[in-house]
C-alpha cells in the first residue's frame, strides 16, 4: 500500500510503447481501463486528448502532468507511465517527454485536484527526481522513488 492514497503500484507503467502524444494517451487510457474497469478507455482517451488540445501538458524537463476531470469518478486517481525514447508531448523546452503523471479527478473535486497538480508540479521540479524515477526499473522502484521524494515536500 502507498503512502499516497490515490496512488497504487498497479497504477505504475514503465517502458510504455508509444512513439506520440496520441499513442501515449490511447496507451494510457487502455492501461488506466486494465487496472480500473469502471473507467472506460474511449471516455479517458477522450477527456485527455480534449484537455491536451487546450494545451499541452508538458512542463519540460522531460515530464508531463496530463490530466482531466471524469464524471462517476469518487475520488482523484493517479497514474505514472515512463517512456524510454521519450515523446514529443510538446514540451516548453523542445525535448522529449518520458515521465507522464497522468491525473483523474470527480469534477467537483477542483480544489484538491490543483492541490495534486501542484504538488506533483513541485515534486518534479525537485534536485534529481526526475532521472532517479527514470532510471528505476520497475513499478515498485518508481513508487518507492516518488514516496521518498514527495515526503520530502512535507
Amino acid at each position: 500500500m502507498s503512502h499516497i492514497p490515490f496512488l497504487q503500484q498497479e497504477h505504475i507503467c514503465t517502458a510504455v510503447d508509444a512513439t506520440t502524444r496520441d499513442e501515449l494517451l490511447r496507451v494510457a487510457a487502455q492501461k488506466i481501463n486494465s487496472v480500473c474497469a469502471d473507467l472506460s478507455a474511449q471516455t479517458l482517451f477522450q477527456a485527455l486528448w480534449e484537455r491536451e488540445e487546450l494545451g499541452s501538458t508538458a512542463l519540460g524537463s522531460q515530464v508531463a502532468i496530463p490530466h482531466c476531470k471524469i464524471e462517476g469518478l469518487d475520488q482523484i486517481r493517479l497514474f505514472v507511465f515512463t517512456s524510454a525514447r521519450g515523446i514529443d508531448f510538446g514540451s516548453p523546452d523542445g525535448q522529449p517527454t518520458s515521465l507522464f503523471f497522468v491525473i483523474l479527478s470527480p469534477p467537483q473535486r477542483v480544489s484538491e485536484h490543483l492541490q495534486v497538480l501542484a504538488r506533483i508540479a513541485r515534486l518534479t521540479r525537485s534536485d534529481g527526481f526526475v532521472s532517479d524515477a527514470l532510471a528505476a526499473s520497475d513499478p515498485v522502484r518508481i513508487l518507492q522513488c516518488i514516496e521518498q521524494y514527495w515526503e520530502r515536500l512535507g
